[in-house]
C-alpha cells in the first residue's frame, strides 16, 4: 500500500470550503448559494429575521400598532416589506402637516 497515491487530509480544500464545512455545510455544493449570502449585510440578515418574528406573531403586530398608532394592516405591510428587502420607513406625519390640515378646514 502506498500512501503517495492518497491525498493528505485538507489538501485541495480552499479556506472557503474548511469553512463551509465547518458550518456544517457541503463544501462541494453550488458556490452561488454562499456568494448571495455573503454579500447580504449582517443588519440586514437581522432586520430580515425579526421582520420575521413579527409577522409570525398576530401579538406582536398589534402591539408594534398601539405603539406606533398605525393599523395592524400599515404594521404587517412595513414588516413584508421589511422581509422581502423592500424596506422604506413609513412616514409619520409631522405636527406641521397637521396644522396645515386644520386652517384649511377652517
Amino acid at each position: 500500500m502506498s500512501n503517495g497515491s492518497k491525498n493528505p487530509a485538507g489538501e485541495g480544500f480552499t479556506n472557503e470550503m474548511r469553512d463551509e464545512q465547518a458550518r456544517g455545510k457541503d463544501p462541494y455544493g453550488s458556490q452561488e448559494e454562499t456568494k448571495t449570502t455573503a454579500s447580504e449585510s449582517f443588519a440586514s440578515q437581522e432586520k430580515r429575521y425579526y421582520s420575521s418574528q413579527m409577522l409570525d406573531s398576530p401579538e406582536s403586530l398589534m402591539n408594534e400598532a398601539l405603539r406606533t398608532g398605525n393599523s395592524a394592516p400599515a404594521i404587517r405591510r412595513k414588516y413584508q416589506k421589511m422581509l422581502c428587502s423592500f424596506e422604506q420607513e413609513l412616514v409619520q406625519p409631522t405636527s406641521a402637516d397637521s396644522s396645515k390640515k386644520s386652517k384649511r378646514g377652517h
